[in-house]
């Protein structure tokens, strides 16, 4: 009987032992955590932050391709440019009349005036002089004036070459000063002076010029025009 006894306390005490193991077993497992199931602390985003920490990565990556996008092409500086300002234009002098003759003077509105006395041919030259084969010498009497309302300083040219023959077939004849004498080769003329001579040409004989034609240039180089008929 006593036998029968310790054979069931023995029993009981290994059944109880296998339990408390079991339940030892299953705290332990309970207790253990993978690291992927760590939890933050509590009022903390962890997608938040690892959003914001991405932004600053990027942020940073584009101001680094920035400085170095700066420092290898330097930024053009343009030269501020000077815009011409328009300029007021003079109004050349007009003539009266458009059209003279031998004898007439024309007289431009800013006093300059131009006169022809008179028309030799054909004239002797000077000795030195020669004639081309089949022409013969030409010579204008000729007065210059300059205006009496010139600057201080200023001038008005009288230039022999400033008159030209017309032709009847529309061609020119330039001007041979020193032919005769006294001519006008050229002069500087200030405010009202005059200048008086002769201007001299070789024309074919078989032509006669239809007309003189005058171009000259006030002092601050206004063109101005002038026409005598010879016909």
């Amino acid at each position: 009987m006593k036998r029968a006894l310790l054979a069931l306390v023995l029993l009981l005490t290994v059944a109880c032992g296998g339990e408390g193991d079991e339940t030892s077993e299953g705290e332990t497992a309970t207790e253990t955590t993978s690291p992927s199931e760590v939890t933050a602390p509590a009022g903390v985003n962890v997608g938040a932050t690892q959003t914001r920490s991405a932004e600053q990565t990027e942020i940073a990556e584009l101001r680094s391709a920035s400085t170095v996008a700066s420092e290898e092409e330097p930024t053009e500086v343009s030269e501020p440019t000077n815009t011409p300002r328009p300029t007021a234009t003079s109004v050349p002098p007009t003539a009266t009349p458009d059209i003279a003759n031998v004898g007439d003077t024309i007289e431009w509105d800013d006093g300059s005036r131009i006169t022809l006395h008179q028309v030799e041919r054909p004239t002797t030259p000077l000795a030195f002089r020669d004639t081309d084969e089949g022409k013969e010498w030409m010579a204008l009497d000729l007065e210059q004036c300059a205006p009496p309302s010139i600057p201080a300083g200023q001038t008005v040219t009288a230039n022999s070459i400033n008159w030209v023959l017309t032709m009847p077939d529309n061609t020119q004849v330039q001007a041979e000063p020193g032919a005769k004498e006294p001519s006008i080769v050229v002069a500087k003329l200030l405010s009202g002076e005059c200048v008086r001579g002769w201007v001299t040409y070789q024309v074919p004989l078989e032509s006669t010029p239809t007309g003189i034609a005058f171009t000259g240039y006030t002092y601050d180089f206004d063109q101005f025009f002038g026409r005598w008929e010879l016909q």
